[in-house]
């Protein structure tokens, strides 16, 4: 709709927010809790085909400042790309090893399950119940 305008606008892309990996080690975040692929508190991770794709990863108040710096730019592009840092998911969870000392059990998920909606269901989604897929949520 906004290429029907005369409106000038810049789709801003920052691939995963890295404040879903580090909330409950305290990390300063407004977003609501998320577990992507990687579940640090559990030690578990699900990750997408081999987990060698690699992935963006952006702070969201480096995303903010971003966003504000942007907005003093003579002139906006179509498409907008931040990338805080740039990793496979098998390098992040080498990562997270390394920083927590325990090793992680990771399972992969092939293309065809990704492609069917069908993903490895990590314990941190069970707190996300009724948020993201409906299913109820009954224990602390």
């Amino acid at each position: 709709m906004l290429k029907r305008t005369d409106l000038e606008w810049t789709e801003i892309h920052n691939g995963i927010f890295l404040d879903y990996f580090a909330m409950s080690r305290g990390l300063k975040s407004n977003l609501a809790p998320n577990f992507i692929a990687v579940d640090i508190e559990h030690n578990k991770a699900a990750l997408p085909g081999d987990g060698n794709m690699p992935v963006a990863f952006t702070y969201s108040y480096d995303m903010a400042r971003f966003v504000i710096a942007s907005l003093d730019l003579p002139k906006w592009p179509t498409v907008s790309r931040i990338v805080g840092d740039k990793v496979t998911w098998n390098e992040f969870v080498a990562l997270a090893e390394e920083v927590t000392q325990k090793r992680f059990d990771i399972q992969y998920d092939d293309v065809n399950r990704l492609s069917n909606g069908q993903i490895t269901e990590l314990p941190g989604h069970v707190r996300l119940y009724g948020t993201y897929n409906g299913k109820e949520y009954l224990g602390p």
